[in-house]
């Protein structure tokens, strides 16, 4: 739906970014950025987060998304300045049911606007968006959304977010997640873009131990992060906190930056309205006087320059996780069963006596992304749930599934319980389902 998200308040004026050089006493080259706050909303039940709009001009693009193509695949590139931060690389690159091979380029050098932020600090949404405008100048001109969220701090695919395997490996989370045709409910057939994990700028080699312990002890401020696509982010600013909060078990406080796009939109009377979209958000431009012509496309390079920005990514090898490390991103849920709770939604003690009394009743194809939303939610009554579903024969074809997503969970001896009475169960008509119980127990 088109117009705002949020209440509307006041607009802001400008904020004119000063460059480096005139701070040391030199004039600058070029126009100064400045970056306005067009709008902001609160977190609600239609809106995920808490956010702003920003309109930036003049901006610098030092920190920009850079796409080109060579002969053997397609690539997008986060660049600071001459040097990659991340890359999405996909033989398809704009077919969002494909997956795609996830490079960090470990090239961040934080220029003095990064340490001119205050993410440190415990401050509104506003403050904090004030406190990142030295930031947001490097950006290139144009319209971003910044939303106020707690990213997971793994890449989803059972990697800490700075353990993350530079190789030629496909990576689920860095495009559109696709249900298929079945699932009605999570419009139409494709998940949410929305920002969830991350992936490190830096290599793990610049952690502290000392600033980790310190933020582990005193929890304070926020990561920042550009969204990049599907459920992915690139971490630019918090390595630290982030290593924290996997310590920790918590996912860390975040503003993450998510570039707009101009598009256009038919009316009911067939007009065409140009609009500013950024992931799920969306505003006409004309009410809200945004100006259209602002928007760059991401800057396109032949097939030579991209040669070149492949060759500044170092060649670190293939990274080797930790068990510690295994051990904290098994604590996170995984791509999967983040695309099953948005498809399901919270789980309510009222939906689950719904689902019992039959007034809310899942599709077939939505069973097991029930499971799995109870998973992610630690849900006491997972197994009653999963024992209901395994008694309707409306979802028989379910039954192997549900008892599969079961065997993933640490044993304990409530879930033995309930595997061997299902084994008892159906082990004639589903000896599938018995095999695979005794291959978990």
């Amino acid at each position: 739906m088109f117009g705002i998200f949020g209440k509307r308040r006041k607009e802001q004026p400008p904020v004119e970014v000063k460059d480096s050089r005139e701070q040391a006493g030199e004039k600058p080259a070029v126009s100064r950025p400045s970056v306005t706050v067009k709008d902001s909303w609160e977190k609600s039940a239609e809106r995920y987060a808490a956010g702003v709009l920003v309109e930036v001009r003049d901006g610098k693009g030092c920190l920009r998304e850079v796409y080109g193509e060579t002969e053997q695949a397609t690539y997008l590139t986060l660049m600071l300045q001459e040097q990659p931060l991340l890359q999405l690389q996909g033989d398809e690159y704009f077919c969002p049911t494909c997956e795609k091979i996830l490079k960090s380029g470990y090239g961040l050098e934080q220029t003095q606007e990064f340490w001119q932020n205050r993410l440190n600090e415990d401050l509104s949404l506003e403050e904090a968006v004030e406190g990142i405008k030295p930031i947001l100048g490097l950006l290139k001109s144009g319209y971003y959304v910044v939303v106020d969220t707690q990213l997971c701090p793994t890449d989803g695919h059972g990697h800490l977010f700075c353990e993350v395997p530079n190789e030629e490996e496909y990576v689920t989370g860095t495009c559109i997640y696709y249900y298929g045709i079945e699932h009605k409910n999570c419009y139409g057939m494709w998940g949410n873009n929305r920002p969830y994990f991350t992936v490190a700028t830096e290599p793990k080699a610049k952690l502290r131990q000392e600033r980790v312990d310190d933020y582990r002890e005193k929890p304070r401020g926020r990561a920042l992060a550009y969204y990049m696509d599907g459920y992915m982010t690139a971490l630019l600013d918090g390595h630290h906190k982030a290593m924290a909060a996997a310590y920790l078990h918590q996912k860390v406080p975040a503003l993450v930056i998510i570039p707009a796009y101009c598009t256009t939109h038919r009316e009911k009377n067939g007009e065409m309205t140009k609009a500013v979209s950024a992931g799920e958000f969306c505003w006409n431009c004309a009410p809200h006087h945004l100006e259209y012509s602002l928007y760059k496309p991401n800057e396109k390079i032949g097939a030579d320059a991209m040669q070149q920005i492949l060759k500044t990514i170092p060649a670190y090898g293939t990274i080797v996780a930790d068990e510690k490390g295994k051990e904290l991103a098994g604590y996170y849920p995984t791509v999967d069963e983040m695309a099953s709770l948005d498809l399901v939604g919270e789980i309510t003690e009222q939906r689950l006596r719904d689902i019992l009394d039959g007034r809310e009743v899942p599709e077939e194809g939505e069973v097991l992304h029930y499971i799995r939303a109870l998973v992610v939610q630690k849900h006491a009554s997972l197994l009653e749930i999963a024992g209901f579903f395994l008694q309707q024969y409306a979802y028989c074809r379910e039954r192997y599934a549900i008892i599969k997503e079961l065997t993933r969970l640490e044993k304990s001896d409530a879930l033995v319980d309930f595997l061997i009475q299902v084994m008892v169960d159906y082990e004639e008509d589903y000896p599938e389902i018995k095999d695979l119980i005794l291959d978990y127990l």
